[in-house]
């Protein structure tokens, strides 16, 4: 178990690492990460051709993302658009198929 230090003596701890840093004397523990792209926005008939390839009614796709019927309806009309969140899901809806189907199973 690690032993808990104050405030004051991490502070000071943290200002002698940036010291040893920038005398060469640390090197600072980095990793590099990929981010994901964001989402793509999907348009009305994008939406509605990923339902339509899932062989899903309205009413199913809405309860798959969980939103109701009618945000559905009013993508696929133009009305409103998805947030982030749906997009996403949008996404991989369109390009894992599958993912739907082990949904189902669980």
């Amino acid at each position: 178990m690690k032993k808990k230090i104050s405030v004051e003596d991490a502070l000071i701890k943290s200002l002698k690492d940036a010291r040893d840093f920038e005398r060469d004397k640390k090197k600072l523990n980095t990793k590099a990460r990929e981010l994901l792209a964001p989402a793509p926005i999907f348009k009305k008939n994008e939406i509605k051709h990923i339902r339509e390839d899932l062989d899903m009614t309205q009413v199913e796709f809405a309860q798959t993302l969980n939103v109701t019927v009618q945000r559905v309806r009013s993508w696929e009309q133009g009305g409103r658009k998805p947030d982030s969140a749906c997009n996403r899901l949008l996404q991989i809806f369109e390009q894992r198929p599958e993912v739907i189907k082990s949904l189902k199973s669980s």
